[in-house]
């Protein structure tokens, strides 16, 4: 089953817009969000990830979009369907680095910055009962002042918790990094073949797609490229301790249930420790998306893992 280590990685990079005037806003932190909360939902949908959705009139479109997301730095893009995290909800809030670190950029002691990111999970299974493969994708704006008017590139980074699934009951219990886990289990022969067909497109794609660079995080800001220097892991914690009982995660993760908004530890680790983690800030999220914007406008940039 090594092909499995490639097989949900994408979680939801490749998103999407709702008209051309919306994707004229993309740059700024308020018209990438307003991009993102447009066309909220009134009933939470779902969408089935098999192996006939990725291919339409004989088109590759899994091949097409993983493309798409290697190769175009938009945050907000023309609308199209995602194809292996279609499902998701969205959250805008800071991102603050608090503790000291030998590290560059929006990694460095005392940055500060604005922060939209989509909590996911691969291949559309949003209920408690299943086998999960939670993801956290985020966008770091360069900038404190939510109605800052300057168009800023962005540093885009991807987490995951476990490639394969895990059978946890709460999105908030376990860790997503950027280079994740894998587990196999009975439930996944039951799709081997859409799994194997994701694993072999992005193999195709990146040379090494179980490993998410991060360095974007570390050079933002910094105008010197020899001085940039940047952990070799990341990973997300939940620091909120409140446990919500929710069947999809989308509900469980509501803002509504989360007085002090939801906030989660910044951990980073080098090679050579072999994932010791350290807390070096936190992500605190006050406000959030569940929209067709969400879903269908958002986009991640997704570095290549080899250089």
């Amino acid at each position: 089953m090594k092909s499995l280590n490639i097989v949900i990685l994408n979680f939801g990079l490749g998103f999407l817009v709702l008209s051309s005037a919306i994707a004229a806003q993309a740059g700024t932190f308020a018209g990438t969000w307003r991009a993102t909360k447009a066309g909220p939902y009134e009933a939470l949908p779902e969408h089935v990830v098999s192996l006939s959705t990725f291919y339409e009139n004989g088109v590759d479109r899994l091949a097409r979009s993983v493309d798409r997301t290697l190769n175009d730095n938009r945050d907000v893009l023309p609308r199209f369907q995602k194809l292996v995290h279609p499902i998701g909800i969205c959250f805008a809030g800071t991102w603050a680095i608090t503790e000291s670190n030998p590290y560059t950029g929006y990694f460095a002691p005392g940055s500060r910055g604005l922060i939209i990111a989509r909590a996911s999970e691969a291949m559309g299974k949003p209920r408690y009962g299943s086998w999960r493969s939670f993801g956290i994708a985020g966008k770091i704006f360069p900038t404190k002042d939510p109605r800052d008017p300057n168009n800023y590139e962005t540093a885009n980074f991807f987490t995951i918790d476990d490639l394969g699934g895990t059978e946890a009951q709460y999105f908030l219990d376990t860790i997503k990094t950027n280079e994740p886990a894998i587990t196999t289990h009975a439930s996944s022969i039951l799709s081997i073949r859409t799994l194997l067909k994701i694993a072999n497109t992005f193999k195709a794609a990146d040379s090494n797609p179980g490993y998410r660079r991060i360095d974007q995080i570390a050079s933002l800001g910094v105008k010197d490229a020899r001085k940039v220097r940047a952990p070799h892991w990341l990973a997300l914690r939940a620091a909120t301790e409140t446990r919500v009982d929710e069947d999809d995660f989308r509900n469980e993760l509501n803002l509504r249930h989360y007085q002090d908004g939801l906030r989660f530890d910044i951990l980073v680790a080098d090679a050579e420790t072999d994932r010791a983690w350290k807390r070096i800030g936190q992500i605190r999220f006050s406000d959030q998306a569940l929209s067709q914007g969400c879903d269908q406008s958002l986009h991640f940039a997704h570095p290549k893992s080899s250089r």
